[in-house]
């Protein structure tokens, strides 16, 4: 009997040190971090979570252009701080040498004296150390094309277009063939 009341008394002061224990208890509010994304040419941009269970973007790839810039948004509900990497996917046009520069983003969540969740976003080139506002890919095109391709016309003979450099020309002879016959056939008539 003393041996199970010795018990409950742990169990007791257990539950009551448990219970003084201080534990965070975060007010349920979500802020909007964003990172800004730009490029000189048109790119595949993604961010991957370095910090684990790290919130993360509705989507982990955008495509942003030299006239269309783009932004990650990621929802943060807890203290705390998270870190990203940033970078291009290879370019599908095969012209565009990417700029390979590496982000690391990093973004605190904290709370302000009054209670509210706040967030700053930091970022960092790998490549110069350098610490932007927004991230930048400054991708190079050969020197005689300009930023955005327009895909010209195919005007060789193996093309799409064989029928407009041959065609047209043997269209307009028949029908001067039958101009002429008609016009022909007309005089004789008349006779």
């Amino acid at each position: 009997m003393k041996y199970l009341q010795k018990l409950l008394n742990i169990v007791a002061v257990s539950l009551l040190f448990v219970g003084l224990m201080p534990t965070a208890i975060y007010a349920d509010e979500t802020i909007t971090a964003e990172i800004p994304v730009t490029c000189t040419t048109s790119a595949s941009v993604k961010i991957e979570a370095v910090t684990k269970d790290a919130p993360m973007p509705e989507k982990d790839t955008i495509e942003i252009s030299s006239d269309k810039p783009g932004k990650f948004v990621i929802n943060v509900s807890v203290p705390g701080t998270y870190e990203y990497k940033v970078y291009q996917l290879p370019a599908s046009d095969k012209r565009v040498q990417i700029d390979n520069v590496v982000y690391e983003v990093s973004i605190t969540s904290y709370y302000t004296s009054d209670g509210k969740l706040q967030s700053s976003v930091v970022s960092k080139s790998n490549k110069t150390g350098a610490k932007p506002d927004k991230l930048h890919f400054d991708n190079k095109l050969p020197a005689n094309e300009s930023k955005n391709p327009v895909k010209e016309a195919n005007t060789g003979i193996d093309g799409e277009n064989l029928f407009l450099k041959a065609g047209t020309p043997i269209a307009a002879g028949i029908i001067l063939v039958v101009l002429l016959i008609v016009t022909g056939r007309r005089k004789k008539a008349a006779e």
